[in-house]
């Protein structure tokens, strides 16, 4: 199986949507399985900034990473695009390169 697998053409969705805005250039997007992972810096020590996790075929819930390191899912589910559109606007801050 590729790397993806069938979250693959929604992880390209995403980083596309990603490239369209300059300013979330430093992010990429992962996936592994039923989860698309939003991380940023070096591959052998990636930052995590957010995650996708499949629901159905065409949603996904919303999950944001506590300060433990573990993930916590969010009340939101909806495509890719309207997910990030509602992180982008509601929560900006989870995608600013933490240097």
């Amino acid at each position: 199986m590729r790397p993806g697998g069938k979250s693959e053409p929604d992880r390209v969705l995403a980083e596309q949507l990603l490239r369209a805005h300059p300013e979330y250039q430093h992010l990429r997007a992962r996936a592994r399985g039923d989860v698309i992972v939003i991380e940023s810096g070096p591959a052998n020590d990636a930052v995590q900034h957010l995650r996708f996790r499949r629901a159905t075929v065409q949603w996904w819930y919303l999950e944001m990473p506590t300060h433990t390191g573990k993930w916590e899912r969010t009340p939101y589910r909806d495509s890719i695009r309207e997910l990030l559109a509602l992180v982008r606007a509601q929560f900006p801050w989870t995608l600013e390169p933490l240097e």
